[in-house]
């Protein structure tokens, strides 16, 4: 086979194919100046480039109902690393663990979201005993400025930045 036939058959340029011949990545011989490549190497070295754009697939983990991890290959973070971010309900919600492997970026991520629930289930735990109350009345010391850096959940529905329908506003 030729390199434009090779070329046609993988895919890719002709000079893509020729660099494949000068580096030995198929097996070719040079006749009367002209490379031929043999069609099976050819093949095996097609089927390696598909295998190796597969690997790069998002990897999907399901934390509940709402709420699912998703790690996606990211060239800007170097070779081989996957970026974790975090959907709710369909839609992206931001960027939540950076990992080599897309395992390792979905464990940061998970991780990452268990703390986030634990922190808010602390202030919501501090809230509730009546003690954030009486710290706040109590403003002017260093627990009461604790107890007003804890956010308050917002009620159902409601954004936790500008208290709009979370459905309608445009903050995230």
């Amino acid at each position: 086979m030729n390199t434009t036939a090779a070329a046609q058959t993988a895919g890719v340029t002709v000079a893509t194919i020729r660099h494949w011949c000068r580096t030995g990545v198929v097996a070719a011989a040079k006749a009367a100046g002209r490379w031929i490549i043999e069609a099976a190497s050819l093949a095996y070295r097609v089927t390696l480039g598909k295998e190796r754009r597969m690997s790069h697939a998002p990897v999907e983990h399901r934390v509940d109902d709402t709420t699912t991890v998703i790690a996606t290959y990211s060239d800007q973070l170097g070779p081989a690393c996957w970026r974790a971010s975090e959907y709710r309900n369909g839609h992206h919600i931001g960027t939540i663990g950076d990992g080599q492997t897309a395992q390792e970026a979905i464990n940061h991520g998970l991780d990452m979201l268990r703390r986030l629930a634990e922190r808010d289930a602390a202030a919501e735990a501090l809230e509730n005993s009546g003690l954030y109350a009486d710290l706040t009345l109590r403003s002017p010391g260093i627990m009461g400025q604790l107890a007003d850096a804890i956010p308050s959940p917002a009620p159902a529905g409601e954004c936790h930045y500008c208290g709009l329908d979370e459905r309608t506003c445009d903050c995230r």
